[in-house]
């Protein structure tokens, strides 16, 4: 069937950015990371006009600074649960609870795993097609990331996470797997 168009945004390096959109239930609100492979903070996007709504800037108690880069203390992608609670996984594997009203990131916990540590890789959420989900259904959390430990020519990943205590746990590994967005 035919699929309406909300909003035009223009073309590459036009319009705004925002990455990673999750429904929230509980507000019947879409957000979205501020940037183009993460961010530094929350946007909602109006699903019916395509406008897009600067929520907050993030301020994390934990700091995610473990290695010098410009994504510290970014998000690379949100999940929401039903009750509205919202999560994200930063750029160096940590788990924050997101106030979508004031930005603070409180830390949960830092994942035991998340990729193939190589010379090439390191150990962070370096690349685009990451997605963290909640399933209600079975009350587990799920990361699915892509990475790209050069020359391998990249895989992906499906992790289950324990996000108390940031135990990931592998459920499927594809080399050269389609990419996609969105769980």
């Amino acid at each position: 069937g035919d699929v309406p168009l909300i909003a035009d945004y223009g073309r590459a390096r036009s319009g705004p950015m925002f990455a990673c959109m999750t429904w929230s239930y509980a507000d019947q609100k879409m957000y979205a990371l501020n940037g183009l492979n993460g961010g530094d903070g929350l946007v909602s996007v109006d699903l019916e006009t395509g406008d897009v709504k600067n929520e907050c800037l993030f301020v994390f108690d934990v700091p995610d600074t473990d290695q010098m880069s410009s994504f510290n203390n970014t998000l690379k992608s949100l999940a929401i649960t039903y009750d509205g609670d919202i999560y994200g996984v930063s750029y160096w594997g940590k788990v924050y609870k997101v106030n979508p009203n004031t930005g603070v990131c409180n830390f949960v916990s830092k994942l035991s795993y998340i990729g193939e540590v190589t010379s090439y890789s390191g150990t962070a959420l370096q690349y685009p097609h990451n997605n963290f989900l909640y399933d209600e259904d079975r009350g587990q959390w799920y990361l699915y990331m892509y990475t790209y430990p050069y020359p391998s020519a990249g895989y992906t990943m499906l992790l289950k996470v324990d996000i108390t205590t940031g135990t990931t746990e592998l459920v499927e590994s594809n080399k050269l797997a389609a990419q996609f967005e969105g769980l």
